[in-house]
């Protein structure tokens, strides 16, 4: 089997480096999705394998304790590699990980996670849940497609693995079917524009009230391409936007099919409806979402009574569900318009007990009101960076109870060190497959003060 790389290596060799073998087994997969193997004392990283296979590799660098590699043929491939079904895998940055069986990259993810907590934190979950999964394609409710015009070609879809180059594609497996159906007819209106240049870039959004489409501009839209635009905006029944800078104040909205400029989706079991924009930040699964709020909600066990503080809380996608369980539900963000969005969703929603405030949560913050009170239990959803910075802060009003979200096992492994040292044991944890077909993983972790 032989295999074509995204963009094949370049082959250098280390005058320090002593033999490598031509031919090597795959024993396990690193967090970036490269295979694991180890030669007499070294580790090589070999793109594009899965565990289990028996290839050929071509060297990409070597120094004396590590070997950057990749696959130039499968002699023996592993149980768990498949054919990926995307005709531009090898060329597209989206998804890298479409050649390992679905059930087993999951394991692997899993794997990974568990090792960063036991190594980086000397952790181990009380309880391994199950992962929280979704179909496997056909999931991703957002997408941002490249736009350039080169040689007279327009170049439409995602940039290249490791490059700025543009792969232009028909349509993407792994998006929502109503939106991967959008890429051919916005090519044609690409194609047919005036001004070539005036597009950077296309955002697609699936909401429960429609579809979106925001086009990012670098300029000023002649008239005969924004009403080609309105054209297919009316025929399709799209929410239509377009942007000239990357401010809110600038985003417009050109048509709106329900007369809303708002998008909407819903927690249904939570019976909440969330209005955003297409700029603002919303989870890309929509059914891994609804999943993961609902098992936030049974882990942390709210009584009535209870107050909850949730950090990073973006526009209130666990803060409002929150609310519903106990007394009063707290939201920071650092973000002004996302804060503004979960105040006007708490109104539309009928409720009273979710409040949202505003800071830099990485920053040190100050004296807030919010900080000097007392909570029975916190919600922690960062960014990948982490929430070591308000943990420390917050070190000495820290509740028993503290669910972490998390989108980096790397960071999240550090800040569980961190709660160790404070008394907390991991109480429950578990994985959940927001991104099938990528390397990406989010995990949620429930931290005990105690016994």
């Amino acid at each position: 089997m032989q295999i074509k790389r995204k963009n094949p290596p370049r082959t250098v060799r280390s005058s320090r480096a002593g033999a490598v073998p031509a031919e090597v087994t795959i024993e396990s997969l690193a967090h970036d999705g490269r295979g694991i193997v180890k030669e007499h004392g070294r580790v090589m990283l070999v793109e594009g394998a899965v565990p289990g296979d028996k290839v050929k590799i071509r060297i990409v660098n070597q120094t004396t304790k590590r070997i950057d590699a990749a696959v130039s043929k499968v002699i023996e491939p592993s149980a768990d590699r498949v054919a990926p079904p995307c005709p531009w895998f090898d060329q597209c940055g989206g998804c890298n990980m479409q050649h390992i069986r679905s059930e087993a990259l999951l394991g692997i993810k899993q794997d990974i996670v568990l090792g960063q907590l036991q190594r980086l934190a000397g952790l181990a979950p009380e309880s391994l849940e199950a992962p929280l999964v979704s179909e496997p394609f056909g999931y991703r409710s957002r997408a941002r497609l490249a736009v350039r015009w080169w040689n007279g070609q327009v170049h439409f879809g995602f940039r290249a693995a490791g490059s700025k180059d543009i792969v232009s594609i028909g349509e993407c497996l792994v998006l929502a079917p109503e939106l991967s159906a959008l890429i051919a007819p916005l090519r044609e209106v690409l194609e047919s524009s005036k001004n070539r240049k005036i597009i950077s870039h296309i955002e697609l959004a699936k909401a429960d009230n429609g579809t979106a489409v925001l086009l990012r501009l670098v300029g000023t839209m002649p008239e005969v391409d924004r009403e080609r635009w309105q054209v297919l905006a009316m025929e399709r029944q799209l929410h239509l936007y377009m942007q000239t800078d990357s401010s809110a104040v600038s985003m417009t909205c050109i048509h709106a099919p329900d007369g809303s400029d708002s998008l909407r989706y819903e927690l249904p079991e939570q019976g909440l409806t969330l209005a955003f924009q297409p700029i603002d930040f919303t989870q890309v699964n929509p059914e891994i979402n609804q999943k993961m709020v609902s098992q936030a909600l049974e882990w942390l066990a709210l009584k009535p009574s209870e107050q909850v503080l949730d950090l990073f809380c973006g526009m209130g996608n666990f803060t409002l569900p929150l609310a519903r369980q106990c007394r009063e539900a707290v939201g920071v963000e650092g973000v002004m318009a996302l804060v503004e969005r979960g105040r006007m969703n708490a109104v539309a929603n009928g409720m009273d007990n979710a409040s949202f405030e505003q800071a830099d949560l990485a920053a040190e913050p100050g004296r807030r009101v919010w900080m000097s009170r007392v909570y029975d239990a916190m919600l922690l959803d960062p960014p990948r960076t982490g929430a070591l910075e308000i943990l420390q802060q917050m070190v000495n009003a820290l509740p028993s109870r503290i669910l972490y979200v998390s989108c980096n096992p790397a960071t999240l492994a550090r800040d569980a060190g961190f709660l160790r040292e404070q008394g907390y044991r991991l109480a429950r944890f578990g994985i959940m497959d927001m991104f099938p077909q990528t390397t990406h993983v989010e995990s949620m972790g429930l931290f005990v003060r105690g016994n």
